[in-house]
């Protein structure tokens, strides 16, 4: 079965079934898993909703599929599979999802039972009882009323396999850098493209035994910064061109519930592409997101190819704490931080007022050539360097690199870069 089926038939499985809200649904289930499982699928329930019936989560018991746990807002859907579960009584049924958070979290026994019947929910456990009645259930709202998943029954464009670890990555280096609230929705996420091999790449690969490698990107900006983070790719046949073009664009709140999901997995997720969705699965959930609308900026054209400039290379945790210690004097109405480059140093200064100054110098020998003489001395807002540095291992190196006060800074690591807009020389 290729990913983007996997991953479609993956979507239709937690699809709300027929009218189980007329027979009994029971389960025991282990608390902590549980609780995790509630926990994630709250990030997705809004805590007020039009549409009373998104307030909740359901439930699906199954004897050969265990406990799943689905939420949507309509614009973004999680299911969750309950771990270390035990099925008595198959069925599906809607709870209140704060609610039922609330009392699975400050339950204190090992084991909870859920039992589901005409309309109410009952938690049970050796120290716990709490009978639950879903949102809308007085306008009568059923589990039938409940949505479908948002990419359900979409034509799939494309899908690739990420490491969860690495897709994580890609989106905590990117989502501090989007815009929210720009009229150009378009900023207000972050773009992924995939990057096949050359055919030369390929073919190298294969004559030493190995698959060829894709790289998926993953850009975050908002006008003043631009983030990119990167990483490979093996299994990417079925993309098909899907992540090739700027329209592939989840919002930032979506990736937030995707990354909270993502934490601390080790396995791969199916990430595919529809006309207007994306979905990704992975062993234990799906989660699935609706694009926003609009053209991506030529991000490309935003990154500065230099043949001459002023380079100077140091660890993410020695930057990241010169500049800490020179944010301290940073104001309002004055954010900057000077970015001195000489012929073997970078210095960091910050000016408060005529009469007061306070200095943090940071010194490191170059670790490429650079003009042979003079200095060149920037301003940046030191929050934006240091939300690009916050994501990065302290231990990896990190090149930063500009050639005059009023060109863009570029940063670069490993699988990371980052482009800041200068603020303008005169503060005071």
């Amino acid at each position: 079965m290729s990913v983007a089926t996997s991953c479609a038939a993956s979507v239709v499985a937690v699809s709300p079934a027929g009218r189980a809200h007329d027979a009994p649904a029971v389960a025991t289930c282990d608390r902590k898993a549980l609780l995790e499982a509630l926990t994630l699928a709250c990030k997705v329930a809004p805590r007020r909703s039009p549409k009373p019936v998104l307030q909740n989560v359901r439930l699906a018991f199954s004897g050969s599929e265990g406990v799943t746990v689905y939420a949507t807002d309509l614009e973004q859907s999680l299911s969750v599979h309950v771990t270390r579960c035990d099925v008595s009584q198959s069925g599906a049924f809607l709870a209140p999802a704060r609610e039922l958070l609330a009392v699975v979290r400050d339950s204190a026994d090992v084991v909870i039972k859920l039992d589901a019947y005409r309309g109410r929910v009952h938690v049970v456990g050796d120290n716990t009882f709490a009978e639950l009645t879903p949102a809308g259930a007085g306008a009568g709202v059923t589990v039938d009323d409940y949505p479908a998943p948002v990419a359900a029954g979409a034509d799939w464009l494309g899908a690739v396999n990420v490491d969860a670890a690495s897709l994580l990555e890609l989106i905590r280096g990117t989502i501090g850098a989007t815009d929210t609230e720009s009229s150009r929705y378009a900023l207000g996420g972050s773009l992924f493209q995939l990057e096949p091999p050359t055919e030369l790449e390929a073919e190298t690969r294969r004559a030493a035994g190995l698959a060829p490698v894709a790289t998926l990107l993953a850009i975050g900006t908002d006008g003043r910064r631009l983030h990119r983070i990167a990483c490979d790719v093996v299994d990417f046949d079925a993309a098909e061109g899907a992540f090739s073009g700027v329209d592939t664009i989840p919002p930032a709140r979506s990736l937030k519930t995707l990354a909270a999901a993502l934490k601390g997995r080790t396995d791969s997720v199916t990430f595919a592409k529809t006309r207007d969705a994306v979905t990704f699965s992975a062993e234990s959930f799906t989660f699935s997101s609706r694009l926003l609308e609009g053209r991506y900026p030529r991000w490309r054209d935003v990154v500065p190819s230099r043949l001459e400039s002023f380079k100077v290379s140091a660890t993410v945790g020695e930057l990241a704490a010169a500049l800490k210690a020179a944010k301290v004097a940073t104001s309002e109405e004055n954010r900057g931080v000077d970015f001195t480059f000489g012929s073997q140093a970078i210095a960091l200064e910050v000016e408060e007022g005529p009469r007061d100054a306070r200095r943090c110098t940071f010194s490191r020998r170059l670790a490429a050539v650079t003009p042979s003489c003079g200095t060149v001395e920037v301003t940046l807002d030191p929050r934006y360097v240091l939300d690009f540095l916050a994501v990065l291992d302290k231990r990896q190196a990190v090149e930063v690199e500009t050639v005059d006060c009023d060109s863009a800074v570029v940063l670069r690591a490993h699988n990371a870069l980052a482009v800041v807009m200068p603020l303008a020389r005169d503060r005071n």
